[in-house]
């Protein structure tokens, strides 16, 4: 039983340490989803989807930019972009809903720039692919 409580007490703590030292980690996503809201119809669908928001933490975001290419086949088919600098940040676009066949082969090529209201920088990007 006293292993219990001094087990009890050391996530206690760490938990209140993660909790004390607390900082900026925006909220974000972006990627290939499969579409469920295409009712009614026999072929599955796939959108893009991509936002940013600020969780309001110390260092504050000042600004967010987040942009995609969208490549279906191997070949571009479109862009999408937005930004935001006035608080709350939040940032979002998404491709066509119940547009993108699933069979198809599709890739996201995405990036975002963060500002910080502490002048750093977070310019994350990656690339998803569908199939």
């Amino acid at each position: 039983m006293k292993n219990y409580r001094n087990i009890f007490l050391l996530v206690t703590i760490i938990f209140l340490l993660f909790v004390s030292t607390a900082s900026a980690a925006p909220s974000y996503g972006r990627g290939i989803y499969l579409d469920t809201t295409c009712s009614g119809s026999s072929t599955s669908y796939v959108y893009g989807s991509h936002y940013a928001t600020d969780n309001g933490y110390y260092p504050a975001v000042t600004s967010v930019s987040i942009y995609f290419e969208w490549y279906k086949n191997g070949v571009l088919v479109g862009t999408k972009q937005d930004e935001d600098s006035s608080a709350p940040i939040n940032a979002s676009t998404t491709t066509a809903y119940c547009y993108h066949d699933s069979s198809q082969k599709y890739k996201m090529v995405w990036s975002e720039r963060w500002k910080l209201e502490d002048n750093t920088t977070w310019s994350p990007g990656a690339t998803e692919y569908w199939n």
